[in-house]
């Protein structure tokens, strides 16, 4: 009867460690059906949904003050400056020209001051990533529907950032050795004309051209450079022979109001009314040597800046445009489209 009882004894004081032990107070475990109760404060390191894995790190979440990543395919937040990074890869399509690369002001000599400062500034925004995840030619091309045998061209050239592409796109494109040609189709059709005020620019180019055919081994024969005047307009350009005339970010009819503006008196300046005047006034020749070079049923395309927290007589809307170009009775709009951010296309068609 004693071994009974001591075997009693034993197997209960077994069972009340085991239920001590197991308990959560001892375990850390919850148990089911219970709800965890939450004190407000969390391991450093660990989650208060869900305990790390064993044997696994811990990661630290490190993002103060760090905005969170706008989800993929998002436009820019904010202030518009996020960008994503640009993967040439990806944005140049199959057998398109690939975007110029900066030049190398050590690699030429007597440059004269003009075109040096090409070099130190506006040549090296070629690659910029902000410009070509925004103002992608790619992009542009496609919504042009620009093909093999256009005729185009890029007036405000400035240091090619379209040029080179757009002529790639329209020329006929045959080998010579290790030399690529690009060259006018017959009929003198598949050539850019690159035009620009500044004539430092232009020389800019030309370099560029001598540096794509010894350094990419690319020889361009369908493009001319011409240099055009900021009350004449355009000259060179043989009539009725574009498909399309493009002007990009030059802040068209506004670059020439800065250029001119010399011509206005201040008070002018100040009236919404008197500077949509002057605009036309000082655009009338570019305007007019557009629409002469154009072919009948030809495009005009304007891209630019919309943003509407600009001082009113800095910039012109693209209804501001719009019927400064209607009203010259030469075109009409044929379609607006969104470009990037506060930007936006505009498709003008000659009558």
């Amino acid at each position: 009867m004693k071994k009974i009882h001591i075997t009693l004894i034993v197997i209960i004081i077994a069972v009340v460690a085991a239920v001590f032990l197991l308990s959560p107070k001892n375990t850390g475990n919850t148990v089911k059906d219970s709800k965890p109760v939450s004190t407000g404060q969390t391991p450093a390191g660990q989650s208060e949904k869900a305990p790390p894995e064993q044997g696994k790190d811990i990661p630290q979440e490190k993002n103060e003050g760090i905005p969170p990543k706008p989800a993929e395919g998002a436009p820019p937040q904010g202030s518009g400056d996020f960008q994503p990074p640009v993967d040439l890869s990806k944005l140049v399509p199959p057998g398109e020209f690939e975007p110029l690369k900066p030049l190398d002001p050590a690699d030429y000599k007597d440059l004269t001051p003009e075109v040096k400062d090409i070099f130190d500034k506006p040549g090296k925004d070629l690659l910029a990533e902000r410009r070509l995840s925004g103002t992608n030619p790619y992009t542009m091309m496609k919504e042009m529907g620009l093909k093999e045998g256009d005729n185009i061209a890029d007036i405000g050239c400035g240091t090619g950032y379209y040029t080179f592409i757009f002529a790639w796109k329209v020329g006929k494109k045959t080998k010579s050795g290790d030399m690529t040609i690009v060259e006018p189709l017959p009929g003198d059709k598949g050539m850019m004309y690159a035009v620009d005020i500044n004539k430092a620019m232009l020389t800019y180019d030309q370099y560029m051209l001598e540096h794509l055919k010894t350094e990419r081994k690319i020889e361009f024969r369908n493009i001319k450079f011409l240099a055009s005047d900021e009350k004449a307009g355009m000259s060179g350009i043989p009539a009725g022979s574009l498909d399309f005339a493009f002007l990009s970010e030059t802040h068209a009819y506004n670059h020439i109001w800065g250029n001119t503006s010399h011509l206005v008196n201040s008070d002018m300046k100040k009236s919404k009314e008197a500077y949509f005047k002057s605009i036309g006034e000082q655009t009338a020749g570019l305007t007019k040597t557009v629409y002469e070079a154009l072919k009948p049923g030809g495009i005009y395309i304007i891209t630019e800046n919309d943003i509407k927290d600009r001082p009113t007589e800095s910039i012109l809307y693209k209804e501001d445009v719009v019927k400064l170009l209607e009203s010259t009775g030469k075109f009409k709009m044929n379609r607006i489209g969104d470009f990037y951010r506060n930007a936006y296309i505009l498709f003008m068609k000659k009558i």
